[in-house]
């Protein structure tokens, strides 16, 4: 039978398979995506039902690289019973009770009582966790420094770098004719990350590359979360690539390992790092007092060799370079459990609220950093 009697519908069968193949594609994977976004988000019983397990943030970001702000909203869309802060402040994102939201004064400046300030800034690993009677300010006043120096107490739970810059730049004009000390905390596995973030459990501020390429800080437009969420997608482009990547152990370890090493992500940070350390000290210079940072690590990393992370190296760089004084929290963790034949997570705090967070004996441990670091404010000129 001559070729070109044969139909062409005939002659040509694989056109139709491969047009097929390149549309099923595409259609199935729309269909998966679709498909996992109805889980996810939507109110029917269904949906509910069938995709309750699915609904965890910790499956599509992480907190800690640059899926951190979608790590966030997601948990305040999926989760949607997350406890915000008491106190929130319009620039600050929120603050601490005894914080005035207009003059950032300490509530419990009177019992300064005409001794120096110490003025102690950071996160919640410098916030009080455990008992009343070993709180770093009642430490400091029972000791034979309480005697001259009284510690007024700015850290702030879940502060980024961004934010304890801010608290400090704003309250210690109101003590620059007391001399005061300033230990300024810096929880290195954690708070630098934090500055990059504009959203955690309210929109923060964050600092951001300008215009120019300088580094600046944005402020947040709103603390009403409903009204940030509405303004401020999400940003996840394909939960069922995301699923794949943070719900399987290859995938997981291989982007976070690509993510953590990106060398403009990584080279942001050093930049923030170096703006808010010179930032501080300005602030510092300017009022007249002593400044200390004080380095604190994560239970996780204190079992690192030194010179520890990245983070870590950097920071320690950083105020070399700077001639800033500092300490680092380390060698007293460490040493105090080798004393005591402790684990190092035995200071800390295992289950919830305060979990992996200094309890009653990692405090006293870590009040002798701080009390080290006030040392080192006394001496330095």
């Amino acid at each position: 039978m001559p070729t070109s009697s044969i139909p062409k519908t005939r002659r040509r069968p694989w056109r139709r398979r491969l047009a097929i193949t390149l549309l099923a594609v595409p259609a199935g994977l729309l269909f998966v995506e679709g498909g996992l976004r109805f889980l996810l988000f939507s109110d029917m019983s269904l949906a509910r039902s069938l995709g309750d397990d699915l609904r965890l943030p910790a499956y599509f970001a992480r907190e800690h690289n640059d899926t951190g702000e979608a790590y966030w909203k997601l948990s305040h869309r999926l989760l949607g019973d997350l406890e915000g802060p008491a106190h929130k402040h319009p620039s600050l994102g929120w603050r601490r009770n005894e914080v005035d939201a207009e003059t950032y004064r300490h509530g419990a400046e009177a019992r300064l009582a005409g001794r120096r300030p110490v003025l102690l800034f950071g996160s919640s690993h410098a916030r009080n966790n455990g008992d009343a009677t070993v709180r770093y300010a009642s430490l400091l006043a029972r000791s034979e420094l309480g005697k001259s120096l009284c510690m007024l107490n700015y850290a702030t739970s879940a502060y980024g770098l961004c934010q304890s810059l801010m608290l400090l730049e704003r309250s210690l004009p109101a003590y620059a004719d007391m001399d005061p000390i300033v230990l300024f905390s810096v929880m290195i596995d954690r708070d630098l990350d934090r500055a990059m973030l504009g959203i955690r459990q309210v929109p923060q501020p964050k600092f951001i590359e300008g215009e120019r390429g300088q580094l600046e800080i944005q402020e947040p437009t709103t603390v009403d979360l409903g009204e940030y969420l509405r303004d401020n997608p999400i940003g996840i482009t394909s939960y069922a690539w995301n699923f794949l990547v943070y719900s399987t152990t290859f995938f997981n370890t291989t982007h976070r390992s690509s993510l953590q090493h990106l060398a403009e992500a990584k080279e942001l940070r050093r930049r923030v790092l170096r703006e808010a350390l010179e930032r501080t000290q300005t602030a510092c210079n300017s009022a007249g007092a002593k400044l200390v940072v004080v380095i604190q690590q994560a239970e996780r990393t204190l079992v690192l060799p030194e010179p520890g992370t990245w983070q870590k190296q950097a920071l320690i760089q950083d105020l070399n370079d700077l001639d800033i004084a500092f300490v680092s929290s380390a060698p007293f963790i460490r040493e105090a459990a080798a004393a005591q034949h402790r684990s190092i997570e035995s200071f800390y705090f295992q289950e919830p609220p305060a979990i992996k967070h200094p309890n009653d004996d990692g405090m006293r441990v870590q009040y002798s950093v701080f009390e080290e670091a006030i040392k080192r404010g006394l001496t330095s000129h």
